[in-house]
């Protein structure tokens, strides 16, 4: 009795070291607590996946459109002229008046002539002089006026000298065609039959204000 007891612990402690070196973690197999511990651990150091994301077209931005004003090619029927006669009678005030509907610019002295009585115009010397100062670039709002100073020579209807002129006409820098000039007396009434005997004549610069312009 004795001995079979003795057989059968020894054959335990065998079949507990068999045990022992099968589930060893060299070459072994691992049980399946272990594999649910590896499998823990090797998700969570595993680096992230970057979410995918879908392709954006890219758009250029288009620049904001600009709206270009292109220069009127002005008429003289978009102006309206008139001299006005200072005391002394050899110095007139003229005002050219935008009456279009467009803005226009306009710099230098106008192309002023002089017409007798069957309406050609006179062979009069006419100097363009920069009086007040030199051309300058005048911006005329529809309404509004340049100004510029005419001064011309007197004679004697009698001198061979001097053209008498009845009416007057012009062209505004740079512009085409031509306008009749209305002339003012000093007492600010239109002259109906102008007659001045004329032997040369000065014409100053447009500005955009009447001071200075008659300072010849």
């Amino acid at each position: 009795m004795r001995v079979t007891t003795v057989a059968t612990v020894v054959s335990f402690a065998a079949l507990a070291v068999s045990l022992t070196a099968c589930t060893g973690t060299t070459g072994g197999s691992a049980s399946p607590d272990q594999l649910v511990a590896r499998n823990a651990t090797a998700s969570a150091s595993a680096p992230a996946s970057a979410p995918a994301t879908s392709a954006t077209p890219t758009t250029t931005a288009k620049p904001p459109a600009h709206t270009t004003k292109t220069a009127k090619t002005a008429t003289a029927a978009d102006f309206h002229a008139e001299l006005t006669l200072q005391p002394d009678e050899s110095v007139a005030l003229l005002t050219l008046e935008n009456r279009g509907k467009s803005t226009i610019t306009v710099s230098g002295s106008p192309e002023l002539r002089f017409l007798g009585g069957d309406g050609s115009p006179l062979d009069l010397p006419i100097r363009k002089v920069d009086i007040p100062g030199p051309p300058t670039g005048v911006t005329l709002k529809p309404g509004t006026a340049a100004f510029a100073g005419v001064k011309w020579t007197l004679g004697d209807k009698a001198d061979p000298d001097a053209l008498v002129a009845n009416n007057f006409e012009l062209t505004p820098p740079g512009a085409t065609g031509t306008i009749t000039v209305d002339l003012v007396g000093t007492d600010g009434q239109p002259v109906q039959v102008p007659q001045f005997p004329i032997k040369s004549v000065q014409v100053g610069t447009l500005q955009p204000a009447r001071q200075g312009v008659l300072v010849f």
